[in-house]
């Protein structure tokens, strides 16, 4: 039988949180969605949410996003408190390929900013799957340095919120090689980018670890809304349908 991938669900208030935490999510990450696919939350936000999740759910996994590797320039660090546990943190790699600096070391620069003193903090490997428009590197190409510098995951989103879908930009056939290599590796395959109920059984085809989603969880399927708690259960309880079906088969 298929395993049930995890369900991220990206919040960016504790209100958010604690829906997403009564819908049945097993993976909290902090966001701000005004401020692009990875845009960083308020570290009085972050701050917050994190205490939140280890009051009410210790167990659950906390991740953040931090922005994109490029706003190195614009950035003055970004130092996170040894009371905050965040399990897992990620950039994006947008505006980064090809360029005269290889992307490594752009996101090296990056990662080096920002101060993680937290042991137990890892960093999540991010590809986007509409590589050409966002110019950042092939994901392949991600997943190999993921599993370089020891990153235990790796997500796949899309960088543009156009109303198009992970698998507009990125075939079931693509995900299945990638899904082999990252179990090559030991890595998490995360997927995410317009991810709906409808597309679920074709997503579980690739059988992720962790399905991440937002858009679909909250009010009215807008990711600029709220999460609310019943779209979280719904959605969970379709993923578990479609996993059901596709482990039958």
């Amino acid at each position: 039988m298929q395993m049930l991938p995890q369900l991220l669900v990206s919040v960016r208030s504790p209100e958010e949180a604690c829906a997403a935490l009564d819908g049945g999510a097993s993976i909290i990450d902090i966001k701000d969605p005004k401020a692009g696919p990875l845009g960083r939350a308020d570290s009085s936000v972050i701050t917050e949410i994190t205490k939140l999740v280890g009051r009410r759910s210790p167990d659950t996994i906390i991740s953040a996003a931090l922005g994109e590797a490029a706003e190195t320039e614009t950035s003055s660090g970004i130092a996170l408190s040894q009371t905050v546990r965040l399990d897992l943190v990620k950039s994006g790699l947008s505006t980064l390929y090809p360029n005269l600096v290889p992307w490594q070391d752009a996101w090296y620069k990056f990662r080096e900013t920002v101060t993680l003193r937290h042991p137990a903090t890892k960093w999540v490997a991010v590809a986007y799957a509409d590589d050409q428009r966002s110019h950042s590197p092939p994901v392949l190409d991600v997943l190999d340095e993921g599993y370089r510098i020891g990153c235990p995951v790796l997500l796949i989103d899309t960088f543009q919120k156009d109303g198009t879908s992970l698998l507009d930009w990125i075939s079931a056939e693509a995900l299945h090689q990638i899904r082999c290599r990252s179990r090559e590796y030991g890595m998490k395959l995360a997927l995410a980018g317009q991810i709906t109920t409808t597309l679920l059984p074709q997503i579980l085809i690739v059988d992720p670890d962790i399905i991440a989603v937002r858009g679909a969880v909250c009010e009215h399927g807008h990711r600029g809304a709220s999460v609310t708690t019943e779209r979280v259960r719904q959605l969970l309880t379709v993923l578990q349908q479609a996993a059901s079906v596709s482990g039958s088969k």
